[in-house]
């Protein structure tokens, strides 16, 4: 509504504007003041009419008047050429296939600039050569009202034109009939400058474009709007080195309307938008080769409250912004950025969001693809849900934390290459689910790990490696943490907690785990269980079941080695482990209720080994030794000890 409101007062200031100056002509031809000022100049019947010394001034230009005039050129060429209109340059005022050559330092002056003005089909301008111009001080239409399509601007090897009001749009496609209008830039020096807003696609037309090459420039004041009020498949290409679009802000609205950055083109703004309202659907940026920039000093939003918007960053392309956001309001969904390619590059200087408030938004890194930001969200806001990252093959650098489920819901997929980041948290907050699949590739936390820091998460280590500073599945009260885990590496450079203030889970069946000091059921209030068929679990210290909280282990297969071990360690707390398979290998000794309760049951094959096992160390605790059959047709387990102690 807002918009339509704006819409409705250009139109009104424009209308005053024309007024006003038409009623100066009136009034300088009524008084005598330059009445040559006040005739038209009107190339009609075919004609071809040529400028080409001196300078010429005319109320208005018609290269062709009527409907059905066509074929009718205007040429304005060579330096100290000069066409002075007061008001209108019209290039098919209600013909079509008129045209204007302005060429070798030729220059067109007016107010207000038409291509097709009304019904007006196949009209076309060029401006060539160095110092050639046509400028316009108000606006200026290239398909405008009615059926005016296909009409079209080139501007090349130097040539300018300008639209310098402030207060005045310039368009290309005007009218929801006004479709497959086009303007070319291209060649080095060749330059159009807009002083207000660019609008390329309006009021549901279709097919309107805007091309800048080998080293073309444009250059928009306010904004460049690519698909406005519901116009679709409308686009822009920037290609080639050199070759440059400037904004205040780059946007793409409605439905199926692109900009495409290729081949070492540069597109340049404070603020990028793909799909700003609520109804935009399938618009996209692709970036593209070598060299190829779109550089924003400000945000990036890929789906800001529309759908389906998408950014691809392919062969060496290369996206920088301040922030990013991939679905940024509630009614943003399945949005989703794609960087794949050796040397493709979305550079964020602070966070980015996959799924701020928006739901099912993606980002894919392939392919030696890199991704850096300050903060990663996946999942940020309550309302957030099925966000994802999946990285195969690339790079993604958080200079901080990386957020699974900030407030929402997020996931991860690791399937090779490398993330990194200073602590990884899965379910950061209350209420927040994260979940992460590793089948390949390494995730680098400088610090810590939370697997369900305050909220629900869940890991499954298939494949790769995992390091930190410490590891926690479950850690602060009214977390889960749940972990599985068939291959791979994890290494802790101290601690490994399974529940630490939470409740946490692991699930191991094969693959590496290292740490200093292992827990299962850390503090006071916490639960955690581990299942253990297979793998090897390192703890180069001590290993507490049952530290402050509550813990069980169950090995079944595989080896768990450390220097001493604690079941049930300090009062109140309770420690289980039963063993029906596999070595639990104790350098030193093992105490089965050390101040707390404990209970210890080898059966079926089950193996420990330590140099002394207590059994109920400190006044008040309770310790259970459970030797033997489990009653089964299994068989008996074994201890390997110099002193078992009562």
């Amino acid at each position: 509504m807002r918009f339509s409101k704006f819409f409705s007062s250009q139109i009104l200031f424009r209308s005053i504007v024309k007024s006003l100056i038409l009623v100066t002509i009136f009034l300088s031809s009524f008084f005598g003041v330059d009445q040559a000022m006040s005739q038209d100049l009107i190339v009609t019947g075919g004609t071809t009419n040529t400028l080409s010394s001196g300078t010429y001034n005319y109320a208005s230009t018609y290269v062709g008047y009527n409907s059905g005039d066509s074929n009718n050129v205007l040429i304005v060429a060579n330096t100290n050429t000069v066409l002075t209109n007061t008001v209108t340059v019209y290039i098919g005022y209600k013909g079509s296939s008129n045209s204007m050559v302005i060429s070798n330092g030729g220059q067109v002056m007016g107010v207000f600039g038409y291509i097709g003005y009304t019904n007006a089909n196949n009209n076309s301008v060029l401006v060539t050569g160095s110092n050639s111009l046509w400028s316009n001080s108000g606006e200026l239409l290239i398909g405008g009202y009615g059926s005016s399509s296909t009409n079209s601007l080139v501007i090349s090897n130097g040539g300018t034109v300008w639209a310098a009001s402030s207060s005045l749009t310039t368009f290309i496609g005007a009218s929801s009939l006004s479709s497959n209008n086009s303007v070319l830039v291209t060649g080095l020096n060749s330059f159009f400058y807009n002083a207000d807003n660019l609008y390329l696609g309006n009021q549901s037309n279709s097919g309107n474009n805007l091309s800048i090459s080998n080293g073309g420039t444009v250059s928009n004041a306010l904004i460049l709007t690519i698909g406005s009020n519901g116009a679709s498949n409308n686009w822009v290409l920037v290609t080639g080195a050199n070759s440059l679009l400037i904004s205040l802000t780059n946007q793409l609205g409605s439905l199926n309307n692109t900009l495409t950055i290729s081949n070492g083109g540069t597109a340049r703004d404070i603020t990028g938008m793909i799909e700003n309202g609520s109804t935009g659907l399938n618009d996209s940026v692709i970036v593209t080769g070598s060299n190829s920039l779109w550089t924003n000093s400000g945000s990036v939003y890929v789906g800001n409250g529309g759908s389906r918007a998408s950014m691809i960053i392919s062969n060496g392309g290369t996206v920088i912004d301040s922030i990013g956001y991939v679905g940024n309001s509630n009614t943003a969904s399945n949005n989703s950025v794609i960087v794949t390619g050796s040397n493709s590059l979305w550079s964020n200087s602070g966070s980015i969001y996959i799924g701020n408030a928006g739901s099912e938004a993606s980002l894919i890194i392939s392919n030696s693809a890199t991704v850096s930001d300050s903060f990663g969200y996946i999942g940020n806001s309550n309302v957030s849900s099925n966000n994802s990252v999946t990285v195969n093959g690339g790079t993604w650098i958080n200079r901080n934390v990386l957020y699974i489920g900030g407030l929402g819901t997020g996931s991860l997929t690791l399937g090779g290459g490398t993330i990194t980041d200073t602590a990884g948290y899965i379910g950061f907050n209350p209420g927040s689910v994260g979940s992460v699949t590793m089948t390949g590739g390494l995730w680098s936390n400088s610090g810590a790990f939370f697997d369900g820091s305050r909220g629900t998460g869940s890991l499954t280590l298939g494949s790769g490696t995992i390091t930190d500073n410490t590891g926690n599945i479950g850690n602060y009260s009214g977390s889960v943490g749940s972990v599985i885990m068939t291959g791979g590496l994890w290494s802790n450079s101290g601690s490994f907690a399974i529940g630490n203030n939470g409740m946490g889970s692991l699930a191991f069946s094969n693959g590496l785990i290292t740490d200093s000091n292992g827990f299962i059921g850390g503090n006071t209030g916490s639960a955690g269980s581990m299942s253990m068929s297979g793998g090897l679990w390192s703890n180069s210290y001590n290993l507490a079941i049952g530290n402050s909280g509550n813990g069980s282990l169950s090995l079944g297969g595989g080896t768990i080695t450390d220097f001493g071990s604690y079941i049930g360690s300090f009062s109140n707390s309770t420690g289980a482990v039963t063993l029906t398979g596999g070595l639990w290998s104790n350098i030193s000794s093992v105490f089965v209720g050390y101040s707390g309760t404990g209970s210890l049951t080898i059966a079926n094959g089950g193996n420990v080994a330590a140099s002394i096992i207590t059994i109920a160390s400190q006044a008040g605790s309770i310790g259970t030794l459970n030797f033997g059959s489990l009653g089964g047709t299994d068989g008996a387990g074994s201890i390997t000890t110099a002193t078992i102690t009562f």
